[in-house]
């Protein structure tokens, strides 16, 4: 489970706000769940609550965001 990585399928228009939250059941103890930008090369936690990002760019479809399952920190 450590190394599951899922894409993010979206589609949003520049200058939009855009919020990103997990319900996790039944994850193991000790695994944080991370989205990933790889266009800006930054990780961030969903584990300690909702994360809210305002697009620069329009986005349509997966490449940009991704979802990362991890027992250490990711940086």
């Amino acid at each position: 489970m450590e190394s599951q990585i899922i894409p993010i399928g979206l589609k949003a228009e520049a200058g939009k706000e855009l919020t990103f939250s997990i319900e996790a059941l039944n994850l193991p103890n000790g695994i944080e769940v991370y989205l990933e930008d790889r266009e800006a090369n930054t990780f961030r936690s969903l584990t300690d609550g909702d994360l809210k990002i305002t697009l620069n760019k329009d986005v349509n479809g997966t490449g940009k965001y991704y979802l990362q399952l991890s027992s250490s920190a990711l940086s």
